[in-house]
């Protein structure tokens, strides 16, 4: 699962350096896998950074469909 985590990851990256929304849509579902991952470590405060940056790519992702309308 990790290693998903990671390709979606770079996959978000580049598709936001492209300016394109599914890039957003790579980081929602690389952020859940990662925020997973740290709960299932009960790893806290990475869940929680994880759960934040979930947040900004769904804004991202509302922003940007906004913007393009």
């Amino acid at each position: 699962m990790t290693w998903l985590a990671v390709a979606l990851s770079l996959s978000g990256n580049v598709g936001v350096i492209l300016k394109r929304r599914w890039g957003f849509a790579c980081w929602i579902a690389a952020n859940l896998a990662w925020f997973a991952d740290a709960r299932d470590r009960a790893d806290w405060p990475q869940a929680t950074l994880w759960a934040v940056y979930l947040a900004l790519a769904l804004w991202g992702f509302v922003s940007w469909g906004e913007e393009r309308s």
